[in-house]
């Protein structure tokens, strides 16, 4: 039994990251057919729950995370040799590649502090940091006989990394100094185990999951609960997501399509949960994600992101396509993303009942953001979100409530905007910048230096 288990590992891990052995024989019993080149395929909608495929650079590659800041930028890692990074700074809408160091590896994992700080990793021990926005990076590459596929910072300087060591065993490592050197906090002592996905409920409580491997933290790393006894096994965990320290559910698969299990004590019990994907050879769910304790999503191997609106005990197709999905990122429950096979990024609105604000049941039009970069010299990106096609106007105010701009005065659809202001020949000083509808306004302050 043990020896098929680290088959079924084996081919899993093949298809999932994207080792140049594709899995080709499983990909063409599922009639997996690349998308093709266009830009945006499948669907050509913005209404809720409908979920809009974009196609990025990378045209053959297996998006294997995707990481937003806000709702304009985003970066996404992929399982291949050369450029590895994709980056969008509209909300998705399209991406740009980086030209991220031909490093001949595949990368796993990838995440932001903020709109310049940021940190990739991968396979043969691959440590990558950028501190403009993913233009240049600095290598921190390790031992090459460690493979990585998940990374996370909590500050500048402290931060997590977790996959394989050279023993073939899970491992969780710890750098102090923004990512430039790296401690081992624990090494799995059970044979073909791996850690793939990492998920913070908190500064001080964190869960590995992985192949044979099931851990939690409630000291920020300094020790871990073996929580792997807890669950059916044997389970490859490769999602997980709780939304206090009780309630929460893994993904993944155990090899007979028992894929979603829920918890409601912190992880001590598991009951499983049904989904429509079941039936497949291959029925892994490669990650989940709730932003309440009904809704949540759930992307499968096989070409399908599962929604829940009753807590995961049933589950229905959201989107289903001839591709395989991978990881969701999400930004404020409003908007929702998900890598895919081919380059392919989808995303989805979600549905504006999840932004209801304050007693008044009030659903606001839109979002305005703080401004990049602050302070700035002659330009700086000013960032909002619309929620409902109206007139909105930009004006910029002095600290005597003197208007010195207006950027714009103009009928905006639904979508996500980046506007560049100019300052042209305003002085120096602290100034608000003001977005408004017919209903509502928005305020926050910039600080211009020349």
């Amino acid at each position: 039994m043990k020896k098929q288990f680290i088959t079924t590992i084996i081919v899993l891990l093949n298809i999932l990251y994207c080792f140049e052995i594709r899995a080709q024989d499983i990909r063409n019993n599922l009639n997996i057919i690349s998308p093709g080149n266009s830009n945006y395929i499948h669907q050509n909608t913005e209404n809720n729950n409908t979920w809009i495929s974009v196609q990025t650079p990378s045209l053959t590659r297996y998006i294997t995370d995707v990481f937003f800041i806000d709702s304009l930028y985003g970066w996404a890692s992929h399982g291949g040799v050369g450029i590895g990074i994709v980056k969008t700074t509209n909300s998705g809408y399209s991406w740009d590649s980086i030209q991220f160091s031909s490093v001949g590896n595949f990368l796993a994992g990838i995440y932001f502090l903020n709109r310049s700080t940021g940190w990739t990793c991968g396979s043969y021990g691959t440590i990558r940091k950028t501190s403009n926005g993913g233009f240049n990076w600095v290598s921190y590459d390790i031992n090459s006989n460690l493979n990585f596929y998940t990374i996370k910072f909590e500050n500048s300087l402290t931060g997590f990394i977790a996959g394989i060591n050279t023993e073939y065993k899970a491992i969780i490592m710890k750098s102090t100094n923004g990512g430039m050197n790296w401690n081992s906090i624990f090494n799995s002592p059970t044979n073909f185990s791996e850690i793939f996905e990492q998920f913070w409920l908190n500064e001080k409580t964190a869960f590995y999951g992985g192949y044979y491997t099931f851990l939690k933290t409630t000291n920020s790393g300094t020790s871990f609960i073996d929580m792997y006894q807890y669950i059916p096994q044997p389970y490859g965990v490769l999602g997980i997501c709780f939304l206090n320290n009780d309630t929460g559910w893994i993904s993944g698969n155990d090899g007979n399509g028992h894929n979603i299990y829920k918890t409601t004590n912190g992880g001590y019990n598991w009951v499983f949960q049904n989904n429509p994907v079941s039936g497949f050879s291959f029925p892994q769910i490669n990650d989940i994600l709730f932003i309440s304790p009904d809704t949540g999503w759930a992307p499968s191997l096989v070409g399908y992101i599962l929604k829940t609106t009753k807590g995961g005990d049933e589950w229905f197709i959201d989107n289903s396509s001839n591709t395989e999905f991978s990881k969701l990122a999400l930004y404020k429950n409003k908007k929702i993303w998900c890598g895919a096979d081919f380059g392919e990024i989808w995303y989805s609105h979600i549905e504006k009942t999840t932004g209801i604000q304050n007693n008044n049941s009030f659903v606001s039009d839109f979002n305005l953001y703080q401004n990049y970069p602050n302070p700035f010299n002659n330009s700086t990106q000013i960032g909002f979100d619309i929620s409902q096609n109206n007139i909105y106007k930009l004006e910029i105010y002095n600290s005597l409530g003197q208007k010195v701009a207006e950027v714009f005065n103009n009928f905006l659809t639904t979508g996500s905007y980046n506007i560049n202001f100019e300052s042209g020949n305003i002085s120096s000083g602290v100034y608000q910048y003001i977005l408004s509808s017919p209903k509502e306004r928005f305020v926050k302050s910039f600080v211009l230096v020349k």
